[in-house]
């Protein structure tokens, strides 16, 4: 069975490939997509192994933690399918029944830091409940969906990018589907291989699909809004402006800088008009964001009680004192951060020599992340946000460096770069002017915004190189945008085929 059933999705699933119009390109093969699919469920089964047997602490990996909570909701459907329901849709889900029979046996329902906006786990908790429903508890089943999954969202998307890659012959495609990065974190059971679906339905409803019915296209737009915004909500922050920015750039008859400079004016804009409102302020809870991506990367022990959250270093752990196992107490003397709960954890405060004698609820012991490059917390204020972003986008745009790939997934990631660089150097050689001006301007500004944001709140290297693949097929498009690929160095244009006469 573990076997058996996800080869009869992947056969009926390359069935459909194979057989959809929507799947074939006069400049691709007949056979890459297909191909691409079984390389996504390889590189999604890869993923599993790594996860399972290379880092083998199931509790923290995110392919195995929504995965198991899953399991205690589907429960519910034999035992009670009106809990189910509940539980599934999020309508009537707080009867106090549901949490302590479901909720509260789960481990990432509720986020260790919680905050506005971001608890965006329980949508895959929900997406892996309802795909159980096919998988009979199979995980494999699971990510064979999620990979086809994730093949159509990438699909659209190569349907809008296209005309980036005029004169690239099969470059293009290679950049959409089989970037290391792309193909490795989007074929998983993952956010990314569904955030990457709800991007290519919404591109594709708001930029090429002007012949479908208007119902059908704000219906599109809508459900991928909001299933983007229930996954990761930053995302469609910056998908938004973009959007903004290339409708602008369809309208004027002017340069790129023109409706880029408006669009990013506006962000701008709208960043200080939402700091009036404390719930909406996107400075401060990308501050929240970051400080509790660094609270976790440090690693050590949390604990709690009824009016702060306490830290103990990782360097610090034999002083803590185990009451039973879910009490605990730490030895007097010790160097403990601590933050208030009337102060919705926003100030970091620190005891050289804790005295407290009191015991607390252990809330989580974890190791140190081995990839995090900086532990500077960030006040919820534009000025210190400014002055983290420069070391935020080198981090994010040219990060893992050659002396830190000590992890096995960073390679790839590192070979990323390096083409990104070929790319560069290529760009001041052989710079072109584009038509695409629309094109450009969203992927300018998608690009700058995602890992703008991704960068200031994702200070872990390891983790960095996984949040930014949502950008990196338009980081590339933005590039050979502008790169005339009949002026390639020689030896690049017969390794690719390119025709050095071809009229672009």
């Amino acid at each position: 069975m573990s076997v058996f059933l996800p080869a009869i999705y992947t056969l009926l699933l390359l069935w459909i490939i194979v057989r959809s119009k929507q799947f074939r390109y006069d400049e691709l093969h007949k056979r890459f997509l297909p191909a691409a699919f079984l390389l996504k469920i390889a590189a999604g089964t890869a993923l599993w192994y790594i996860y399972t047997y290379y880092y083998t602490d199931r509790s923290t990996s995110d392919i195995w933690k929504y995965f198991d909570d899953s399991g205690i909701l589907f429960s519910a459907l034999q035992s009670s399918p009106t809990d189910f329901l509940r539980m599934i849709t999020g309508i009537g889900d707080d009867a106090p029944h549901i949490a302590a029979t479901y909720y509260q046996k789960m481990n990432y329902w509720y986020q260790q830091f919680d905050s506005p906006f971001f608890n965006d786990g329980r949508t895959m908790i929900r997406l892996n409940a309802l795909l159980r429903l096919l998988s009979f508890g199979n995980y494999h089943v699971h990510t064979v969906i999620m990979s086809f999954l994730s093949l159509i969202g990438l699909n659209l998307i190569y349907k809008i990018l296209r005309p980036a890659f005029a004169g690239w012959r099969w470059i293009g495609a290679v950049v959409v589907f089989l970037l290391p990065s792309v193909l490795f974190w989007g074929s998983g059971v993952l956010k990314e291989g569904l955030l990457w679906l709800c991007m290519g339905v919404l591109l594709w409803a708001l930029m090429q699909a002007k012949e479908k019915p208007l119902w059908l296209r704000v219906a599109l737009t809508l459900a991928a809004a909001w299933l983007m915004a229930a996954t990761r909500l930053y995302v469609l922050a910056a998908v938004i402006p973009a959007l903004g920015g290339w409708w602008l750039a369809k309208k004027w008859n002017s340069t790129v800088w023109k409706p880029l400079a408006v669009t990013l004016a506006a962000v701008c804009v709208c960043l200080l008009l939402l700091r009036m409102w404390p719930a909406t302020d996107a400075v401060k809870l990308v501050a929240i964001k970051r400080n509790d991506f660094i609270n976790l990367a440090r690693g050590g022990t949390y604990m709690y009680d009824s009016t702060r959250v306490l830290h103990l270093d990782a360097a610090n752990r034999n002083a803590l004192i185990r009451v039973n196992d879910t009490l605990v107490r730490i030895q007097r003397g010790t160097p403990v951060r601590w933050w208030r709960v009337a102060d919705n954890f926003m100030d970091t405060l620190y005891t050289a020599q804790f005295t407290d004698t009191a015991t607390f609820r252990l809330l989580s012991d974890l190791p140190r992340a081995g990839t995090l490059t900086s532990t500077r917390y960030l006040q919820p204020g534009i000025a210190d946000m400014l002055r983290v972003l420069p070391e935020a986008m080198f981090s994010i745009v040219f990060r893992p460096l050659p002396h830190e790939m000590r992890h096995l997934p960073l390679i790839p990631a590192a070979a990323e770069n390096l083409l990104l660089l070929a790319l560069l150097a290529l760009l001041l050689r052989t710079a072109r002017r584009t038509p695409q001006k629309a094109l450009t301007v969203y992927c300018v500004v998608f690009v700058l915004l995602l890992l703008a944001v991704t960068g200031i709140t994702t200070p872990v290297t390891g983790a960095a190189v996984r949040y930014k693949s949502l950008a990196l097929p338009f980081l590339f498009a933005m590039l050979m945008l502008h790169i005339n690929p009949q002026k390639l160095p020689a030896f690049v244009l017969r390794l690719t085929g390119i025709n050095k006469n071809q009229p672009q």
